[in-house]
């Protein structure tokens, strides 16, 4: 995660509005309990972890289907370390919303079953979304990445392992 400086520009291939896609899923999805939460963050998420990821379904491939936790949002930041396309289906939101340089916040809230496709080396942010209940500081994924940016469709059938797997390390 690079910190995004305030006044710094967007580069020719970075985005204001870093979301390419979003749709909305009726399917069965895991679920995401308290436990899990606490199983996973351990002390009811220590200030020094706001992402973990985890649950690859090829260990050590970091673009391999996985789970992805945040606690308490992200700050204004890219992320060119990793793949660059991510794509997210979320399974449980207390209140978080992403959003980009610009401001806006995805068209719809990220509820259970959100469905979207981000571009992780434009700049971006996970916070409160006054849309939504503020009931938590979690929002938990199944995310599938990838150099170039997936069909919806593409995505869903990369992610099919993620399905039936538990919310668990």
């Amino acid at each position: 995660m690079v910190a995004w400086k305030e006044g710094a520009t967007l580069r020719i291939d970075q985005a204001a509005r870093p979301i390419l896609w979003e749709r909305r899923l009726d399917v069965d999805l895991p679920s995401v309990s308290d436990e899990d939460l606490a199983a996973i963050m351990g002390d009811g998420g220590s200030r020094s972890r706001r992402i973990v990821t985890f649950g690859h379904t090829v260990p050590n491939d970091r673009a391999a289907p996985h789970f992805l936790l945040t606690r308490a949002g992200t700050p204004l930041h890219t992320d060119p370390a990793y793949v660059r396309f991510t794509h997210h289906v979320v399974l449980r939101n207390e209140g978080m919303g992403i959003r980009g340089l610009s401001g806006a916040f995805t068209e719809e809230p990220l509820s259970r079953g959100a469905f979207y496709c981000l571009d992780s080396w434009s700049p971006h942010e996970v916070a409160p979304d006054e849309r939504l209940p503020q009931v938590g500081l979690y929002k938990c994924q199944m995310a599938v990445d990838s150099p170039e940016p997936l069909t919806p469709e593409e995505a869903l059938l990369r992610m099919t392992p993620m399905f039936d797997r538990p919310f668990a390390r």
